[in-house]
């Protein structure tokens, strides 16, 4: 994975601001390399920096939803589907849905990486189709997995986001990976 992508990658998994020592070092790569793929990422304005003090934060910009973070998204995604449980749940339900208006996204402890045998697979749709969660609930019915899916329009999904509670849509947004609608989700996101 280049430099570019690594550091992509880790704003997405950390969501915090980061200075380019520490960036170097938790991608485990050479300060000055760092520095230059960080230059080139400030550049196409994917991340954004902030000085403070002598030092220099860079986060992600939350605006950008341009290929960088495609392909990053896309990686993240491949790696996932290692998983043999969560191939054959994403085949599954992508070769049953006949519609491509939604978003589809893990999150919980697989996403965490914490899963235990006991886990359940935490799923996230948002789609305004109103006869999407019962399609959903029939796909995920005939999986042999036990498997907790959530569905939301776009409309519950902000409404929860600008929440000032704690819910489960705040959760999602801090911890997970995008199976689908890589686009839509950030632009939903970042309303």
């Amino acid at each position: 994975m280049k430099t570019e992508s690594k550091i992509i990658n880790l704003f997405i998994e950390k969501k915090e601001s980061l200075t380019i020592r520490e960036l170097a070092k938790q991608i485990k790569s050479d300060y000055r390399i760092t520095y230059t793929a960080v230059q080139k990422l400030l550049e196409k304005k994917v991340i954004l920096a902030q000085t403070v003090g002598k030092s220099t934060l860079c986060s992600l910009n939350k605006d950008y939803y341009g290929p960088e973070i495609y392909i990053v998204e896309e990686k993240r995604k491949e790696t996932l589907l290692k998983n043999k449980n969560l191939e054959v749940l994403y085949t599954e339900i992508m070769s049953n849905l006949k519609t491509a208006q939604f978003t589809f996204l893990l999150f919980g402890s697989y996403a965490k990486g914490k899963q235990t045998k006991h886990s359940d697979i935490d799923l996230c749709f948002i789609s305004n189709d109103k006869d999407f969660e019962q399609k959903i609930y029939n796909i995920v019915s005939s999986i042999p997995l036990k498997i907790h899916p959530l569905i939301f329009s776009e409309k519950e999904f902000n409404s929860m986001k600008f929440s000032r509670e704690p819910n489960i849509i705040r959760e999602i947004i801090q911890n997970t990976y995008i199976l689908y609608g890589i686009e839509p989700y950030y632009r939903l996101k970042n309303l």
